[in-house]
């Protein structure tokens, strides 16, 4: 279904996201593993095409560029209330009626919900690539924490959360010590170990919302970077320098991403911890 959306962070009324999606509700199930709070859909606008859509979202972001936020890495957030947000679109002649409802999209079964940086397989190309611990945190007051298992080593450093209202960081990883000059299958067992380290801390009494939570990842407030250090640390993991060149063992790139070669590195959105 072609429409144009608006969404919101249950936590923060104030703020509220409009783009538009050909596939509704794809972006709906994307935008859960983006943000650690319930995302509110408020309501969309459909429409019969993606240029009709694509041409909407243009006029409606040109009729709120006032209250455009810059707070965050998605170019879709706005500093104004919903029904605010409405008023305006609506008296700008964009639409001329109030957006569908829309509360609970129907989204596709799946055994584990969602996420944009999980991966469950280690293989690429038939070879066997390092699975690391990953960990950003979220430039809020709250601090929140998203903790993810992954071989998507590229998409780690440079993929943005654009459907969070703040910036997010890439701030630390942790691994196996089994570090090979490149792919091997001798790195299974290490990797099975980051993700089964994965688990505990999500599954966690206090700090964690359970394996299959769909903001996936996304620790309980009060969650610290040090804790999360302790936990992997216990499982046996190493720290990971955010900082340091490419490695051939890792995977050498993914989908959409542009590639940090071997040997190179990529460094616009880590804050190392």
């Amino acid at each position: 279904m072609n429409v144009v959306y608006i969404l919101g962070d249950i936590e923060h009324p104030e703020m509220i996201k409009i783009g538009y999606n050909s596939k509704w509700p794809t972006r709906y199930e994307q935008v859960r593993s983006h943000n650690p709070r319930n995302v509110i859909v408020h309501g969309i606008w459909a429409y019969n095409s993606k240029d009709e859509i694509k041409a909407v979202e243009k006029k409606i972001h040109s009729a709120l560029s006032q209250y455009h936020r810059t707070d965050t890495y998605g170019k879709e957030w706005f500093n104004i209330g919903y029904l605010a947000a409405v008023e305006k679109i609506i008296s700008s002649g964009i639409v001329n009626t109030m957006p569908s409802q829309d509360q609970s999209p129907k989204i596709q079964e799946r055994e584990m919900p969602y996420d944009d940086w999980r991966n469950p397989s280690d293989l690429y190309k038939n070879e066997v690539y390092k699975r690391l611990l990953w960990v950003f945190q979220e430039e809020s007051p709250q601090k929140r924490i998203k903790v993810m298992h992954s071989p998507l080593f590229d998409t780690c450093y440079k993929y943005a959360f654009t459907y969070n209202p703040f910036h997010v960081h890439l701030v630390a990883a942790y691994h196996d010590s089994f570090f090979p000059a490149g792919p091997t299958v001798e790195m299974r067992k290490g990797n099975v170990q980051v993700e089964s380290c994965w688990q505990q801390i999500v599954s966690d009494e206090k700090f964690g919302p359970g394996v299959k939570a769909t903001n996936v990842g996304w620790l309980n407030n009060g969650a610290t970077l040090e804790w999360v250090s302790e936990q992997a640390l216990k499982c046996g993991l190493k720290h990971y320098d955010l900082s340091q060149p490419k490695p051939g063992c890792v995977r050498p790139q993914d989908g959409q991403i542009t590639t940090i070669p071997v040997g190179g590195t990529w460094l616009q959105r880590v804050r190392q911890f």
